[in-house]
């Protein structure tokens, strides 16, 4: 199953429902969060490092399982911020 939380305004609660829900899915099964908001409060919550790395060129060339990282909740995983995201909508 596939949870996509997407709203342009901020401060609308996106990064608290998405840590919850993955909170409460990882119970059951493993839990993939990416972290597509350039800001990256989900992985600062998630006690990971924001970096600017080109995410978007190299998950093209390279896939995107490289970049997944182990967080301290039990069956969740994360694909960290990525400071060049500011430009996503460009590719989506």
């Amino acid at each position: 199953m596939v949870i996509a939380l997407y709203n342009i305004k901020g401060g609308v609660g996106k990064t608290s429902t998405t840590i919850n829900l993955a909170f409460n899915a990882s119970k059951k099964s493993k839990v993939l969060v990416w972290d597509l908001d350039p800001q990256g409060a989900s992985t600062f919550f998630l006690d990971k490092k924001v970096k600017r790395r080109n995410l978007i060129e190299k998950a093209n060339l390279k896939g995107l399982k490289k970049y997944i990282k182990k967080t301290n909740l039990s069956n969740v995983d994360l694909i960290p911020a990525d400071l060049d995201l500011r430009d996503i909508d460009k590719y989506l």
